[in-house]
Order: C-alpha cells, then structure tokens, then sequence
C-alpha cells in the first residue's frame, strides 16, 4: 500500500502543537503537506491532526484528538508513537491500544485512543512524549462519471498511477477516414464512415473499443482531472510489471510479458494465439485497431495502439503497440494524423 505519512509532533500533556513535520512518499494527488509554523504566523490549508491531549486513567493512557481529512480520501491509518527522551526517539508504532487507531479510520473530531501505557511500557504521562502518524491509505481502484457524456470508466491504480480500465470514448464529433490532419483535431469511430455522432455511438465498435484520435485530439481529450498518458507515464506501468529502466528507455519491443499482462484473455475480441494474455493488471487492453493515414480502418482484433502524449519533432509523436503475436510492448513514433485509442491518467 503506498501511502502519505503525515507525521505530527506533539506536545506533552495538553500543552499547544507547534510543529508538523511531513515524510512524502511519492503520492501528492490527494494529500497536501502543510506546514504550520505558528512561530512565524505562517500557515497553508491541509489535512491536520490537532487539537490532541491526553490523561492518565488508572493503567491507561486516553488519548485525544481531532483529525481534519483531505478531500478525496476517506480512510485513514492512524498510529501513535511513544518517545521517553523528549522527543528524540520514538521507536515501532504502539501495539496495545484500541479505539480510533489502526486501518480504515474516518476524518472527524474527539478521537479516542486508548493505551495500556503500563504493560506495555510501564509510564505514566508525566515521563513520555505522544506522536501521532495518520496515513491517507490510498484506494487502488474505482470509477469516474465523465460529466461531458456520463460515460462511467472504471480506473484501477498501477504503480503510482491511476489508468482508466477502457479507452476513452468521447466524442464530440466525427469524421469519416478520408479526412486526414496532422494538426486539427479528428475523431474516428473503427469501421464508420460518416459524421453524425448519434449514428456513430450506435456501432458496436464504439462501444466495444471507444474512439481513434488523432493525435491533436487525443491531448485534448480526456475529461477534467485526468490527461492523455506520456511517455514516461508509459514506461512507469511497464516498470510497474516487471520491465528493467533499460527495458523500457529502449524502442520497438520490449520486455517478456509485460503485453500479457495488459492484454485481456480468449479470442472473443483478440485473433488466436493471443500470446500470453492474463490481463493481471486490470488494464483490460483490447484491439481496437487504427485509423490509416491513407483513410482506411484496419489493424483490429489484431493490434491495439494508444497515443502518449509525447512528441517527437512537429509531425510525430510516441505511441504503444500491443499484438495478439507478442507478449512485450512495443514503443514506437508515427505521424500525428494517424487515429489511435486513447487511455487517460489521473493528474497527480
């Protein structure tokens, strides 16, 4: 699980916090790190931990505080920590304690945290510094509604990245394949030939394999919140399922059976043999084909090309190849005006 440590300083008793100290691990999309430093009356919105204090009852130490969530995240992971030199170390996470401590706790206000203080450590309040540690646990999967259409794609989290589970369908026009451009946006629909939107959603390609895009329509495309994957976006999955750096920086095919585990299994939409299809990540990679530069429509149940958003020099850009042939993942450059599928990324 990759999370966001949010780590807060606390005082001793019920005395005032000054200071919260942040370790990022790498997911910055839903929790923002503020630092609140009321020395310098300097302050930033932020998820908060605050508002703590603590008693002793008998062999128990009862601990309070408020816990102000970040927008997008509904659970948390909340652990405390004890330090008997002031602060200096503080050690593993407490394990004898119960209440609102643990996975899967909600934002809200007085918090409890209860701790058997004396058996597991022997101290009283009066000898020990509190630390509390909340961790957004980020979800792995979910789905998005595209307010443009109401199209409902279902998204599932690779590596550090949120990757819609189908390629994109939006469709704000379309145009036959004839029409070519290299610049201005065209959207095509696998085996239409016309230019009526309605008639167009109609086809069961559409609502098999979504949409080609050209590449000016591709970086364009994707709704609010999520874009066009990059190049490097690209190479990060395919790390993510097992290619080397060296792997992934090179061209053309790559990896062993990385495609495999993008591509999804049988031959009800993939030609036999298929090779080496799992669909292990999700992805749930289909072949939709392409859109030829000389107007044709072909390539389908074949293969399966998604535009990155990566260009190379005016007129091209980087693309992914995937074929019922080959395990790998191909890494290649064609000439913008080509209609390819689209897959979107969350923005971080």
């Amino acid at each position: 699980m990759f999370l966001l440590y949010l780590v807060v300083t606390l005082f001793k008793k019920d005395k005032s916090m000054f200071t919260i100290l942040t370790n990022s691990f790498g997911w910055s999309a839903k929790c923002y790190i503020a630092l609140f430093i009321l020395f310098f009356g300097f302050s930033l919105t932020a998820q908060q931990v605050n508002n703590i204090h603590y008693e002793q009852k008998d062999d128990l130490i009862h601990i309070y505080y408020d816990l102000t969530g970040v927008k997008g995240v509904d659970k948390y992971t909340v652990e405390v920590y004890c330090s008997e030199d002031g602060g200096i170390t503080w050690g593993l996470p407490l394990q004898q304690v119960t209440g609102h401590a643990g996975e899967h706790q909600t934002a809200g206000t007085d918090k409890t945290i209860i701790w058997n203080a004396l058996a597991e450590r022997n101290v009283t309040v009066d000898d020990i510094f509190i630390k509390i540690v909340a961790k957004c646990e980020r979800p792995m999967s979910g789905v998005f509604t595209d307010p443009r259409d109401g199209h409902v794609y279902a998204w599932v989290r690779l590596g550090d990245l949120a990757w819609m589970t189908e390629n994109l369908s939006y469709l704000p026009a379309v145009q036959p394949p004839i029409m070519d451009s290299g610049t201005d946006p065209c959207y095509y629909v696998l085996g239409y030939n016309g230019t009526n939107v309605s008639a167009a959603k109609a086809e069961a390609n559409y609502k098999t394999y979504g949409v080609l895009y050209n590449w000016a329509a591709a970086v364009q495309s994707c709704p609010a919140g999520w874009h066009l994957s990059s190049d490097d976006e690209w190479k990060q999955l395919e790390m993510a399922l097992g290619m080397s750096q060296a792997q992934a920086d090179a061209t053309g095919w790559r990896g062993t059976d990385e495609g495999g585990k993008l591509k999804v299994v049988g031959y009800n939409y993939w030609l036999n043999p298929n090779l080496g299809a799992t669909n292990s990540s999700g992805f749930k990679a289909l072949p939709g084909g392409y859109r030829h530069m000389k107007g044709t429509f072909t390539g389908d149940k074949y293969n399966g090309f998604w535009w990155t958003s990566s260009e190379v020099g005016s007129g091209a850009a980087r693309r992914r190849r995937l074929s019922n042939n080959n395990m790998g993942i191909a890494r290649e450059i064609y000439y913008k005006g080509f209609g390819y599928s689209v897959r979107c990324v969350q923005d971080q």
